[in-house]
C-alpha cells in the first residue's frame, strides 16, 4: 500500500547522505555556504498523478521524484517552518502553510512562486476541493476560510470557537469538514458551496488533529489527542465506534483507497492499522478487526465484537524509560491465570502483580494492560536502572527488559 512505502521512505529521504544529489546545496539563502540537515517533517502529499512527493519540512518544502526518491528541488520562501502541504488536483500548483499567517502557492513543476494569501495566525491545514475551484485552509484564529484556487480572491469564513487544526473535503466536494484542534474539540461539517453550517459532531474530549473522509463519502474518521480515532456517519452525524490502541495523542489518520483499512499515527511513535471489515449500511457493526503495522494489535471499544489473538504475546512496555510509572501490554491467545513478575539485574524479585483469571484478548492500552507503579514489594521506590519483567499465562512465559530513569 502507498501509504506504507511512503512511512518506510521518509527516513531514507531525509537521512542527509541519502543521495548522490547533493541537497547541502539546494535553494541556500544568501551568505550561506552549505545546508545541513533536511529539518523535521510535518506532512507528506503525492502529485496526483503520483510522479512527486511533496515534503513539508521546518526549512521549505522538499519534492522529490517518487520513480527514483531523488531530490527534484528545496522550495524555499517561508519564514517559519511548513506544517501543511496540497497538489492541486490538476497537479499544476502547490499550496503551503506554515507558522507564518500566509498560504503561499507555487508552479509544482517550476518551484516559482505564484501568489501569496492572507490570514491571520499560524496556517494549520490547506486542501483543495475536488472540482479545483476552492482551496480551504485552516487557522490557530479558529477560522476556516475559502478562497477562489484561481484568482486567490477570498470568498467565505467559517468559525470555529478554538483554533482549527485539520480541513478535510469529502470525495464529491458537497461537504467540508474541520476540526478544531486545541480548546474546540468538535468537529463541523459545512455545506462547501454555501458555507452552510449542516452538523456539529462532538464527543472527543481532547483535540482533533486530524481528520478524514471515507472513499465513498458516508464516514469520517478522527483523530485526536485523547488517545482515541473515532468514526462518525457523515450524513447523521451519529458516532458509531471507538478505536483505541495508541498511548499518546492521535495525530494522523487515513482511509486506504478501498474503505478497508484506517491508518492512524499516534505521538506514541506508532502507526497502527485498522482493518475494517463494515457492512453496507452503518445499522449494526459485525466485526472490526484491529491491526498494529507490525502485528500487534490494539483494543477496540466494547461495543464491538473482536477476533481473540492468534498468539500470546508480551509487548513492549509504555513509556520505556520512564519515571515513575509504567503499562506493560500483552495479548493472551486463550483464557489463563495471569502473573507478571518483575526483577532487578541480579535476579531478584522486587514486585509480582497477581491479574487472576484472564480471557483471551488484546490487553494493550491503559485501562487492560499491566500497570507498575515503580515500587517494590514494600511499597518503596526503586532505584534507577535496568529492570526485567516476566509474563506467565498459562504455559506461556516470556521475559523483557525495561528502564527507570530518575
Amino acid at each position: 500500500m502507498k501509504a506504507s512505502v511512503t512511512l518506510l521512505l521518509l527516513v531514507a529521504l531525509l537521512s542527509p547522505n541519502t543521495f548522490a544529489q547533493d541537497y547541502t546545496q539546494l535553494s541556500l539563502p544568501d551568505g550561506a555556504t552549505a545546508r545541513l540537515g533536511k529539518g523535521w517533517v510535518s506532512e507528506v502529499h503525492y502529485s496526483p498523478d503520483d510522479t512527486r512527493l511533496a515534503v513539508a519540512s521546518s526549512i521549505g518544502i522538499w519534492l522529490y521524484d517518487t520513480a527514483t526518491y531523488q531530490e527534484i528541488a528545496l522550495i524555499a520562501g517561508h519564514t517559519d517552518p511548513v506544517s501543511s502541504v496540497a497538489f492541486s488536483p490538476d497537479g499544476q500548483t502547490l499550496a503551503t502553510g506554515g507558522r507564518e499567517p500566509t498560504i503561499r502557492l507555487w508552479d509544482a513543476v517550476t518551484g516559482e512562486p505564484k501568489r501569496t494569501l492572507g490570514h491571520a495566525d499560524w496556517v494549520t491545514s490547506v486542501v483543495y476541493s475536488p472540482d479545483e475551484r476552492t482551496l480551504a485552509s485552516g487557522d490557530a484564529d479558529g477560522t476556516v476560510r475559502l478562497w477562489d484556487a484561481v484568482t486567490g480572491e477570498h470568498k467565505l469564513t467559517l468559525g470555529h470557537t478554538g483554533g482549527v487544526a485539520s480541513v478535510a473535503y469529502s470525495p464529491d466536494g458537497r461537504t467540508l469538514a474541520s476540526s478544531g484542534g486545541w480548546e474546540d474539540g468538535a468537529i463541523r461539517l459545512w455545506d462547501a458551496v454555501t458555507g452552510e453550517h449542516k452538523l456539529t459532531l462532538t464527543g472527543h474530549t481532547e483535540g482533533v488533529w486530524s481528520i478524514a473522509f471515507s472513499p465513498d463519502g458516508r464516514k469520517l474518521a478522527s483523530a485526536s489527542l485523547d488517545e482515541t480515532v473515532r468514526l462518525w456517519d457523515t450524513v447523521t452525524g451519529e458516532h458509531k465506534l471507538t478505536l483505541t490502541g495508541h498511548t499518546g495523542g492521535v495525530l494522523s489518520v487515513a482511509f486506504s483507497p478501498d474503505g478497508r483499512t484506517l491508518a492512524s499515527a499516534s505521538g506514541d511513535g506508532t502507526v497502527l492499522l485498522w482493518k475494517l471489515r463494515l457492512p453496507t449500511t452503518w445499522g449494526n457493526i459485525k466485526q472490526v478487526t484491529v491491526a498494529e503495522d507490525n502485528g500487534n494489535l490494539g483494543a477496540l471499544s466494547p461495543s464491538a465484537n473482536i477476533l481473540p489473538p492468534k498468539e500470546t504475546a508480551l509487548l513492549a512496555n509504555y513509556p520505556n524509560p520512564f519515571n515513575p510509572e509504567t503499562w506493560i501490554p500483552y495479548h493472551l491467545a486463550n483464557h489463563a491465570e495471569v502473573t507478571l513478575a518483575i526483577y532487578d539485574t541480579k535476579g531478584v524479585l522486587v514486585c509480582q502483580l497477581d491479574l487472576g483469571h484472564q480471557s483471551a484478548g488484546y490487553y494493550t492500552d491503559r485501562a487492560r494492560a499491566a500497570y507498575w507503579n515503580g515500587c517494590n514489594e514494600s511499597g518503596e521506590s526503586v532505584a534507577s536502572g535496568v529492570y526485567f519483567y516476566q509474563l506467565r499465562a498459562g504455559d506461556y512465559i516470556a521475559l523483557r527488559q525495561m528502564v527507570i530513569l530518575k
